[in-house]
């Protein structure tokens, strides 16, 4: 059977989809940024972990326990900035090189967003970048602030 649909019947029916589909898309962001932490953070204890005897070091030297934290969670967000940057503007690149092509394949019912929404989405990138990097060096951190100098000098590689 046939049903006529208003315009006003078809705009709630799509608009009620597309409220699913961006539900789904936050939770996939979500989901990715925790397992963004726990990859990051891992690799991270591992660069820590080799630079064990270097801490201690330092630590032997002088430096007090919150030089050396500060000093891992200021490497992750050096990391995180150079990071985010390079995907910002390698995302960015593709986007507007790709722009016909996507418009296209979409079939020319795309409205292309203004410069300022990808401005907006690329700050909110890099500002998720920078606090996942933070993150994920907190624990490493935490974890070399703990132990004693003689432990850090002695398992260093």
């Amino acid at each position: 059977s046939i049903k006529a649909l208003t315009a006003n019947q078809l705009t709630k029916a799509v608009s009620g989809q597309m409220e699913q589909v961006v539900k789904m898309l936050y939770i996939a962001g979500i989901i990715f940024c925790i397992l963004a932490i726990v990859i990051v953070s891992s690799i991270f204890t591992l660069s820590v972990r080799q630079r064990m005897r270097e801490f201690g070091l330092f630590r032997a030297m002088g430096a007090k326990v919150r030089i050396i934290f500060k000093m891992i969670i200021l490497e992750g967000f050096c990391i995180a900035l150079i990071g985010g940057l390079l995907g910002i503007t390698f995302g960015l690149l593709v986007t507007q090189i790709g722009k016909e092509k996507i418009s296209a394949m979409l079939g020319n019912l795309y409205m292309w967003p203004d410069i300022s929404y990808f401005i907006i989405t690329s700050s909110l990138c890099f500002c998720i970048a920078l606090v996942i990097g933070m993150i994920a060096g907190f624990y490493p951190a935490r974890n070399m602030c703990k132990i004693e100098i003689y432990e850090a000098i002695r398992k260093g590689a």
